[in-house]
């Protein structure tokens, strides 16, 4: 607001002292040429200052314009940080379940079902964080919400008898899920992209065909 006061202050100011010499002009010399100069010279002037004025209000809307922008990445920032706190919390909630009900019913290879709960919970934080939007991120998330529940899950509804029967099965399926789990990471770990979209193909193709 000040700075628009100051420049119509300065304008009428100058609209004033344009006019002292156009009439100085004219009395003084009384002559044609120096009043159409004056006259040339006070429109150029007025030219300019609103040149200077447009050029001001455009900055003033750019740097408005960049500030909203700023504030709206910064808000759109902290809620995917929000999205992907809470996503952690529910992953952690979700896999300590799952282990402690491992626990209950005294499953086999219990160090490697734990292994590859400790891997999950190791690697969805770091992908959400950094390949959020990436189809192996989404599969990787399925391992823990989908795959490894239900393959477990299936093994607990089993008698005892057919438990022990199906035992190196289930066990092979586990050493399946954690080979997957190091190729992810290693992926992961070099920033392995183009590759991204092939390994979450054949993850989804080979644990569907796994439960089936």
């Amino acid at each position: 607001m000040g700075d628009r006061t100051f420049s119509i202050k300065h304008f009428l100011i100058s609209c004033l002292l344009w006019i002292l010499i156009v009439f100085a002009g004219v009395v003084i010399f009384d002559g044609l040429l120096v009043y159409i100069f004056v006259i040339l010279a006070f429109v150029v002037s007025i030219y300019y200052y609103f040149k200077a004025s447009s050029k001001k209000s455009k900055t003033t809307k750019g740097e408005k314009k960049s500030k909203a922008q700023n504030e709206k990445e910064g808000t759109e920032q902290i809620s995917n940080q929000n999205t992907i706190k809470n996503d952690t919390k529910e992953l952690n909630k979700n896999l300590l379940q799952l282990n402690i009900k491992v626990r209950i019913e005294n499953l086999p290879h219990l160090e490697l079902i734990e292994i590859i709960i400790d891997k999950l919970r190791d690697l969805i934080p770091k992908m959400l964080e950094r390949f959020q939007k990436k189809e192996i991120t989404w599969q990787t998330e399925k391992i823990a919400a989908t795959y490894l529940p239900d393959l477990i899950n299936s093994f607990i509804l089993l008698n005892s008898e057919r438990r022990i029967g199906q035992s190196n099965d289930f066990q092979q399926s586990l050493e399946v899920l954690k080979i997957e789990l190091l190729n992810i990471e290693n992926l992961i770990s070099n920033a392995q992209i183009a590759d991204f979209d092939m390994k979450a193909g054949e993850i989804s193709m080979r644990f569907s065909n796994i439960l089936k």
